[in-house]
């Protein structure tokens, strides 16, 4: 029980839940309560009177910034503690802290970055029309208005929710970077390009290997097989290529295809090595499909206390210097 409470004031929030928190995570720590006597009374007399013993005098090996933390839970004055749940574990497990995308950002997400994919599509589609239909090459107005009206459409709602973001006081800087976010699940992104809810920085070794060979196997698929079938197929496939930046691009695409092959005959196996690491670590079937193929942003999913052991110990150390080291509890 608080100081608050057990003198009797009105004056209780939040505040109060943090100090019984402090009380139980200082006997979990230590092996005792902070304060201990003969009866009830004796009891309330020390939490309003007297500080409990520093955790640091009771634990070896006590992490840096833990004690500390726990001890502010425990200070009379509610003004001296932590001002709320979420600032003690932002304090305690900083890579474990909810981070809340406004929804103007959330509507922005990867939007930018989608409509240069679209418009790099846009280019490589106009050259594989040309093994279809030679005579699009000299059609300019064919070649700049069919293949580029997908980006066209992307890109007027990329500057509508950009002016909506920059009307309710974002920066450009702010803008820009959400609409160029990582899209979900993409392996080929460093942390500072992702959304701050994104958990593939944290994903384990075995979901990310899955992941990263499905979405080679898919990137490819869409960049070289497709398009490679459609050359094949077109009228003007048994033409040797005139131009030599052409036959080039041709034998590059044969390249990648190999790849390609190679990527589904290894992909079986490694989705094999992914179930049993999910059945090792006692996950159900459910679980064990989210891991591979859900979304790796903005679920609730990896907010769950087995999903989420699983991502810290998944973490680099440098998110967590001062909790590497467990305390020695007293026996």
């Amino acid at each position: 029980m608080s100081p608050e409470q057990a003198s009797g004031t009105e004056l209780v929030d939040g505040r109060t839940d943090l100090y019984s928190l402090g009380v139980t995570a200082y006997q979990m720590m230590s092996g005792r309560l902070p304060f201990e006597g003969r009866s009830v009374g004796d009891v309330l007399a020390k939490h309003l009177t007297q500080p409990p013993p520093p955790l640091a005098s009771l634990v070896n090996g006590m992490p840096q910034g833990l004690g500390p933390a726990v001890m502010r839970c425990l200070a009379k004055n509610p003004d001296d503690r932590w001002p709320d749940a979420r600032s003690l574990r932002g304090a305690i497990a900083p890579g474990l802290v909810d981070v809340a995308v406004p929804e103007d950002l959330d509507e922005l997400d990867g939007k930018g970055l989608w409509l240069v994919v679209a418009a790099g599509a846009a280019v490589y589609l106009a050259w594989i029309l040309g093994f279809w239909a030679p005579e699009l090459r000299e059609n300019l107005t064919v070649l700049r208005l069919v293949p580029l009206a997908l980006p066209a459409v992307l890109a007027a709602r990329l500057v509508l929710l950009a002016r909506t973001s920059l009307r309710q006081g974002r920066s450009f800087g702010e803008v820009a970077r959400a609409a160029l976010w990582a899209p979900d699940s993409c392996p080929w992104f460093p942390p500072g390009a992702r959304r701050p809810d994104d958990v593939w920085p944290r994903l384990p070794w075995a979901p990310r290997l899955a992941r990263s060979v499905m979405a080679a196997v898919v990137l490819l698929g869409v960049v070289v097989v497709a398009p490679g079938l459609l050359i094949t197929l077109s009228p003007n496939s048994l033409l040797p290529p005139t131009d030599p930046v052409e036959a080039r691009i041709l034998d590059g695409l044969v390249r990648i295809g190999l790849g390609f092959a190679l990527l589904m005959a290894v992909l079986p196996p490694v989705l094999v090595v992914a179930e049993l690491w999910g059945r090792r670590h006692a996950l159900n079937a459910a679980d064990r499909y989210r891991m591979l193929f859900g979304r790796t942003k903005g679920s609730g999913f990896w907010k769950q206390a087995r999903i989420a052991s699983l991502l810290k110990a998944a973490e680099a150390p440098a998110a967590h210097e001062d909790l590497s080291e467990r305390p020695t509890l007293p026996t």
